[in-house]
C-alpha cells in the first residue's frame, strides 16, 4: 500500500493567534471537541470497523452509562465557573493528525481564543471575544482569519435571552460549550446506536505547556505544574448490524483558565484508504498556550 507520507510542521512563533485585527462576525461558541479534523493529505472518515478473524462478535467490554462518561470528564472541574472569566483571558488550541505506529505528527490548523471586553450586568455578563483561526497548507503557506463576537453567560436561566448560555449553577448545558456536551449531543442523535466500553480514568501532576513557562512565573500557575485528570473509553456506534470503534482520550483540569479547561481531546480509530487498506489514525486537539488575565 503507497501511503502519503505525514508532513511535520512545528508550530510557527511568528504566526500571532491572539487578537488583533479582526472581520466582524458574531459568534456564540468558543469551545467543542473536534469529532473528525478535516485534513489536506487524506479523504477519509474515522470508520474503526473491526471483527473478529473468525466472524465471530468482537467483545467491547461491559456497557458503561452515558452518566459515567459524563461523570468522569466533569467531575474534574467541579466549580470552574464561566462567570469568573477574565478580561484578557486567553487560549490557544492546535489540531494535529498522526498515523498510529508511524513516526511524524501533522499540524492541520491551530485556533486563538481572546476575551477583548467584559460587561458584568445584575443578572449576566456580556463578554466579547476575538477568535483567530490559523490552517497550515501542505506547500508550507497558511491561511488566517481572525472574528469578532458577543458571548453571553447569564447569572440566572434566560437572562441572555431565547438561546442562553447559562452559568455552571444552570440545569441546562454549561456555558461555552463544555466538554458534556459533546456526550449529550451524540447520544440525542444517535439515541440507541451508540455504546461506550472500558471506561478508564487517572490523575496526574504535569508541567505547564512550554509557551506559559516562559512566562514571568509561569503565568501564574503555582510551581509551573498543573493537575491533569485522563479519561479515555471506547465509543461503538452501531449501525446495520456493524459496529464501528472510536477510542476517545480526553484530558481535564481546574488548573487552568475556564476556556482552557478542556486541555487534550483525542479520537484514534481506522481510516479507510482507497478500496482496499485501513490504517490507525490518532486526531487531537490540544492546548498548548492560555493565560488568565491581560499581561
Amino acid at each position: 500500500m503507497r501511503r502519503q507520507p505525514i508532513v511535520i510542521r512545528p508550530r510557527a512563533k511568528a504566526i500571532a493567534i491572539e487578537a488583533d485585527s479582526v472581520q466582524q462576525d458574531r459568534l456564540f461558541a468558543l469551545i467543542h471537541l473536534i469529532l473528525a479534523l478535516l485534513t489536506p493529505f487524506l479523504i477519509m472518515a474515522l470508520t474503526g470497523c473491526i471483527a473478529a478473524e473468525d466472524g465471530a462478535p468482537v467483545d467491547y467490554g461491559p456497557q458503561v452509562s452515558v452518566a459515567s462518561i459524563n461523570e468522569a470528564i466533569m467531575t474534574p472541574i467541579e466549580g470552574m465557573d464561566p462567570l469568573n472569566i477574565k478580561l484578557g483571558e486567553f487560549r490557544a488550541i492546535e489540531n494535529s493528525q498522526e498515523i498510529v505506529g508511524i513516526p511524524g505528527r501533522n499540524l492541520l490548523s491551530a485556533q486563538g481564543v481572546t476575551i477583548t471586553a467584559r460587561d458584568e450586568k445584575p443578572d449576566h455578563i456580556d463578554f466579547t471575544a476575538v477568535i483567530t483561526d490559523v490552517e497550515y497548507k501542505n506547500d508550507g503557506t497558511f491561511d488566517k482569519v481572525s472574528r469578532e463576537g458577543p458571548v453571553c453567560v447569564s447569572k440566572v436561566y434566560g437572562a441572555c435571552g431565547e438561546d442562553p448560555i447559562p452559568s455552571p449553577g444552570s440545569t441546562a448545558i454549561k456555558a461555552f460549550s463544555s466538554p458534556v456536551a459533546y456526550i449529550e449531543n451524540t447520544v440525542k442523535a444517535l439515541s440507541s446506536t451508540l455504546t461506550f466500553h472500558r471506561l478508564k480514568t487517572s490523575t496526574a501532576i504535569v508541567g505547564v505547556p512550554a509557551e506559559v513557562a516562559a512566562r514571568p512565573n509561569c503565568g501564574g500557575v503555582a510551581n509551573c505544574q498543573m493537575t491533569i485528570h485522563k479519561i479515555g473509553f471506547d465509543q461503538v456506534e452501531w449501525e446495520n448490524g456493524k459496529a464501528t470503534k472510536i477510542h476517545v482520550d480526553v484530558v481535564m483540569s481546574n488548573s487552568v483558565p475556564y476556556l482552557s479547561n478542556q486541555l487534550q481531546a483525542c479520537f484514534t480509530g481506522l481510516v479507510a484508504v482507497g478500496n482496499t487498506s485501513d490504517v490507525l489514525v490518532k486526531q487531537c486537539s490540544t492546548v498548548f498556550d492560555f493565560r488568565f488575565d491581560a499581561p
